[in-house]
């Protein structure tokens, strides 16, 4: 049985669909990359040798947000088209991504491709607000001959572009793997035209963000009875008696310290560096583990742990934004070594 309770606002209903997740492989959307490209491998499927194609991003063939259109970048000298003196739009995204980070939101791309075969997709993109960390996207590919997009294998689900000041030049990847290596992904696309729709998603980090979500909400309802013995203003010096009366909830807060200092470590692991976004957890994460540790601290910290509260909020709200600013998106030979320029040189810079 399936069941929609309406919670406000009106909605008329036209159709549930449901589709089979498994299929066959190049066709299912929980396939490995592996067993994708091995699939159109044995098809007879070629890596694309001609020359490269580009897509100039700001203007997308359909998006899902008219909040999410094309702007004008003017801090390098290279982003296309450029002109020193018109102001030219000349991406998407907005200011280092900041117009197109919202969960769900994407862009479609239609491509003529001149052969069958593997293409190598390189962007060049931006991603200068999550410092220390990711955006992700989702790929969805809707191939010549077939009638809607689907996600050609499990791996596009978590495509990574890393945080940088400066514009970035990568070819399509979901980051390092077990083996420390980064492995740039073959798409395989049909002769005529074709569909490259990029989705914001959470990508590698959404059981991260899921449950800090839960670790929040279970200390903030803590937190909560606690004020109802204390009020707003606790006295330091009383003993409340924390332990006779809501013990669960003390133990419950050093379980929380742990989480927060698993979650932590997870996240080092995902975006592998050490910054402010891990360090926010762990000072949460400490304050819990003091306050569970010994009943006294709990009424002397209540003020602290209300703006650590807080804090974690916003962790979580920055964290889940995924913002991208696109350039342009190209096509070329999965063999090249060759690349586009990710930033202007010297000279380039100068007569800019």
């Amino acid at each position: 049985t399936l069941a929609l309770e309406a919670q406000r606002e009106a909605m008329f209903l036209s159709e549930i669909k449901l589709t089979p997740v498994e299929g066959k492989v190049g066709e299912s959307t929980l396939q490995s990359y592996a067993e994708y490209y091995d699939y159109y491998t044995k098809l007879g499927a070629k890596d694309y040798s001609g020359k490269p194609i580009r897509i100039q991003a700001a203007y997308p063939s359909a998006t899902s947000d008219n909040t999410i259109y094309a702007t004008n970048d003017r801090t390098s000298a290279i982003t296309q088209p450029q002109d020193a003196a018109l102001v030219l739009m000349n991406t998407l995204g907005g200011d280092g991504g900041e117009k197109w980070q919202t969960f769900g939101q994407w862009v479609r791309y239609s491509v003529t491709v001149p052969e069958s075969g593997f293409y190598n997709i390189v962007l060049r993109f931006k991603q200068s607000v999550l410092e220390g960390t990711f955006s992700s996207r989702t790929l969805r590919v809707k191939l010549a001959s077939a009638e809607e997009a689907v996600v050609p294998f499990d791996e596009a689900y978590n495509l990574q572009f890393n945080y940088s000041d400066d514009w970035q030049v990568n070819g399509l990847n979901a980051g390092k793997g077990e083996d420390g290596k980064i492995q740039t992904f073959r798409i395989y696309l049909e002769k005529g035209t074709n569909d490259l729709e990029f989705e914001a998603s959470f990508g590698n980090m959404a059981d991260i963000l899921k449950r800090v979500s839960a670790s929040m909400t279970t200390v903030n309802d803590i937190y909560i009875k606690i004020l109802r013995i204390t009020g707003a203003t606790p006295d330091s010096n009383r003993d409340y008696g924390f332990y006779d009366i809501m013990r669960d909830d003390v133990d419950e807060l050093s379980r929380q310290a742990e989480e927060l200092f698993d979650l932590a470590k997870e996240f080092e692991e995902v975006t592998g560096s050490v910054g402010s976004h891990a360090k926010t957890l762990e000072t949460v994460a400490r304050l819990l583990e003091k306050m569970g540790a010994k009943e006294s601290n709990i009424a002397k910290n209540l003020g602290n742990l209300k703006s650590n509260l807080g804090t974690l909020g916003t962790w979580l709200q920055t964290s889940m934004s995924q913002p991208l600013q696109l350039d342009f998106i190209q096509l070329q030979d999965p063999n090249s070594k060759s690349k586009p320029d990710a930033v202007e040189g010297f000279f380039g810079a100068l007569w800019y």
